[in-house]
């Protein structure tokens, strides 16, 4: 379910927990949603603490960036205890817990607490949430609920306690549901105000555009198409620089890429960190039903350059061609003559993604606007590089000479999909 519709059901959730009424501290453990489990059970002999509280979360290939792991303690007013996120962690060690163990890796999360106030294994009713983005970019949230009635063993009492009353676990669950759907409306709100920020953004430059070039009724027109593309693009592929493994045998086969890439990779523009290529096999190795394709060159997690073709009756080939070139960030790609504009590009001089204009004679008058270099058999100065692939991009709106100042080094392109 998605970010903006998540609620709790209060009696399902009272429904869910498991108690068990065995000597010692009792066991409750629940599973709600695909892959999650929160459990909350009893320690080792000798152990100074009453208890332990895990919440699991795995899943399949669906889970494409975790949030955040969240654990609130119900019974005491919906208070957060604990919380697991990319890089960072909380725990409450006021409230009574400790941390024990923290596991976040790609499509796998584990939070587990050590439980040091006797009050909240005897009166404990935990609910776990997971925040994850799913495969096809959209917000998804699991949770799972776990409790116990019954105290006793190491620092807990042995005298048989109550649960709060129903009431009280209600309010406690009331509150806990206004804290997540006030966050939820905070970022809402933050994502609107961006979206509105970037429209003026467009709409004022349009104007600008407009009133120096009114004229030109066609560039208010591949504007507009550019505003709609931007809408549900897939990536299809990354290329990464520098990391000594072909950009081209990547993009074919997958070659020199491994089973588990980072989230990096995946999340463009994301500050995460990748050290590999990414391929999506799954559009790459089924090419079928592609309106349009998108190359997009970035520097500083930022787009610096795109170019839009039309995918409609290509292969995941030959759809980078000028003749299938719908719009571009380069003013003159569509007309100006090419001698190479291919992904296999110029194979005996490792030039790959190449995108070419002509060779005048000698590397310092080479003209043209992008490649990817996997190698440099032929030492032009313009692709010698310490390490592969390198990756080079005309900074201006024209096709440029490859040797002069005007061509800048890629972070990283990306290839999507719609």
């Amino acid at each position: 379910m998605t970010m903006s519709t998540w609620r709790f059901s209060q009696a399902a959730i009272l429904a869910t927990v498991c108690v068990f009424f065995i000597s010692g501290l009792s066991v409750g453990s629940t599973v709600a949603s695909d892959g999650i489990s929160l459990t909350l059970s009893t320690p080792k002999d000798g152990s100074d603490h009453c208890g332990y509280l895990t919440c699991n979360h795995s899943s399949k290939a669906d889970v494409t960036f975790f949030n955040e792991l969240r654990i609130y303690n119900i019974a005491n007013n919906g208070s957060t205890i604990a919380s697991l996120s990319q890089g960072k962690h909380y725990v409450s060690a006021e409230g009574g817990f400790d941390l024990k163990r923290k596991y976040l890796r790609n499509s796998q999360a584990s939070l587990q607490l050590s439980i040091t106030k006797p009050e909240n294994c005897l009166f404990g009713l935990y609910l776990c949430v997971v925040d994850f983005i799913d495969e096809h970019g959209a917000k998804q949230t699991n949770t799972a609920v776990a409790g116990a009635e019954d105290g006793g063993s190491v620092s807990c009492s042995n005298d048989r306690v109550v649960l709060k009353s129903e009431k009280s676990i209600l309010d406690s669950l009331a509150r806990v549901e206004q804290t997540i759907l006030k966050d939820d409306k905070l970022l809402q709100e933050k994502m609107d105000r961006s979206q509105n920020v970037t429209t003026n953004l467009i709409e004022t430059k349009m104007e600008e555009i407009n009133t120096k070039y009114g004229h030109f009724s066609q560039v208010f027109e591949e504007l507009n198409l550019l505003e709609d593309r931007t809408k549900e693009w897939t990536l299809a592929f990354r290329g990464t620089p520098f990391i000594d493994k072909a950009v081209y045998e990547a993009y074919i086969d997958g070659t020199g890429i491994p089973f588990d890439v980072e989230i990096g990779c995946k999340v463009i523009t994301s500050s995460l960190p990748c050290y590999n290529h990414y391929r999506n096999s799954s559009i790459l190795d089924h090419w079928k039903n592609i309106k349009e394709v998108k190359l997009v060159i970035y520097q500083n997690n930022v787009q610096v350059h795109y170019i839009i073709f039309n995918g409609q009756g290509s292969n995941y080939l030959n759809w980078f061609s000028q003749r299938r070139v719908l719009s571009s960030s380069w003013t003159d790609i569509k007309w100006k003559t090419t001698n190479y504009f291919s992904i296999e590009g110029l194979a005996s001089h490792g030039r790959r993604f190449y995108i070419n204009h002509v060779f005048p004679g000698g590397c310092h008058l080479d003209i043209g606007w992008f490649s990817a270099f996997d190698s440099s058999p032929n030492r032009c100065p313009y692709h010698t590089s310490a390490s592969y692939p390198l990756m080079k991009f005309a900074k201006g709106s024209e096709a440029d000479v490859w040797q002069g100042p005007n061509f800048g080094v890629a972070d990283f392109f990306a290839i999507f999909v719609k």
